[in-house]
């Protein structure tokens, strides 16, 4: 069998559509023949020795060109972060910076990636003074985490309360009057999360501290909140999302 008859012998029955790029339709193709990219390379590299008209410079070209449309395959696209200077005023076109760091706590959590390819993310959005802290901090310590990196930040541009403040300031934030709770909600977790960057409680400990202190600051007359209540009291605490759901769902039909 010669390589045009191989190549034929894989060919979908089905087409691909004509928009497609070359590396869709050839995950396309070998998806529906139930083969990988390794199997693929594996057969150009069987047919080359015993086949003198396979060239060795084809079966290497093949070779580079699985390597990537594996790349490609598993190397999903990231929301980037907004890019923070440290600079004041604030330059056009960036963030202030609890702005952005509401936005890199989230996406750190988000990513799915490993740590490394997470610090390279929060590096490519900073500039100017911001960048300087990062490239100290990695010359003092290589082995920071993305987390550490967000800590040192917080460190320079943060407020300068300690964690042990923020936690009490956050025991202490009540529904104001005319406050929806799902915004109280929403104003509450900010916090929570300010005192996470800042230490003052464990991450194993935010879905119990949110919903204490969402029933706790609650205003008595707040009907939602009785509800919650009364749903959640002897549950496991929910998530962020799944409290906001809840809240907005009763929100709705009350």
């Amino acid at each position: 069998m010669d390589l045009s008859q191989a190549v034929e012998l894989s060919l979908p029955a089905n087409p691909v559509p004509e928009g497609d790029t070359f590396e869709a339709k050839l995950v396309a193709m070998l998806q529906q023949e139930g083969k990988s990219m390794g199997d693929m390379k594996a057969v150009f590299m069987c047919l080359q020795p015993s086949n003198p008209d396979v060239s060795i410079d084809l079966v290497t070209a093949i070779g580079k060109l699985v390597d990537c449309c594996n790349r490609a395959l598993y190397t999903p696209s990231y929301r980037k972060l907004r890019v923070f200077s440290g600079l004041r005023p604030v330059p056009p076109g960036e963030e202030e910076f609890d702005v952005w760091m509401e936005q890199a706590d989230l996406m750190i959590t988000e990513w799915q990636c490993n740590d490394a390819e997470k610090r390279q993310r929060i590096v490519e959005s900073l500039r100017g003074p911001a960048a300087d802290i990062i490239r100290f901090l990695k010359v003092s310590n290589p082995c920071a985490t993305a987390t550490e990196y967000l800590a040192a930040l917080d460190t320079s541009y943060g407020s300068t309360e300690s964690g042990a403040d923020l936690i009490t300031s956050f025991r202490h934030t009540c529904q104001e009057d005319g406050e929806k709770l799902s915004a109280f909600l929403y104003r509450l977790d900010k916090l929570l999360h300010r005192v996470l960057l800042r230490g003052g409680i464990d991450a194993a400990g935010l879905n119990h501290a949110r919903r204490e202190q969402l029933f706790k600051g609650a205003l008595t007359d707040d009907v939602v909140a009785l509800r919650m209540r009364v749903m959640y009291t002897l549950r496991d605490p929910p998530s962020f999302s799944q409290l906001m759901r809840a809240v907005r769902e009763e929100e709705h039909w009350v």
